[in-house]
């Protein structure tokens, strides 16, 4: 029987999630280049990694769900997720239980329905 202890999945992980940043650091320079611009290319980095934590604490883990938040990031800001326009997104982010790719539908059609997206 193969045992893989968690230090050795984050190794074999890591040059996945350097890809996916990099992917999403490709992203954001296209859709936001001024606020890119202004961040600069470590301090875009940083908010890029904090968007995909924060996916990942909800469940979002996906490259299109975390995408999605990293969207939600560079859209709305750093504190998007205290933003009281985006209070039912943010509860619905949260909800335990629910899949990534059904949080993913819901908020995309919560932010249309509220005139956000």
């Amino acid at each position: 029987m193969i045992v893989i202890r968690r230090a050795q999945m984050q190794a074999l992980n890591a040059p996945l999630e350097a890809r996916l940043v990099e992917r999403l650091l490709q992203m954001v320079g296209l859709a936001f280049a001024d606020s890119c611009a202004r961040l600069g290319e470590a301090g875009t980095r940083r908010q890029v990694e904090q968007a995909i934590a924060r996916a990942d604490a909800w469940g979002m883990v996906t490259e299109q769900q975390t995408a999605f938040v990293v969207w939600l990031l560079f859209r709305w800001g750093a504190a998007f997720d205290t933003e009281p326009r985006l209070a039912a997104l943010r509860e619905l982010l949260q909800v335990a239980g629910v899949s990534g790719d059904e949080k993913l539908a819901l908020a995309t059609r919560r932010l249309a329905a509220d005139g956000l997206a």
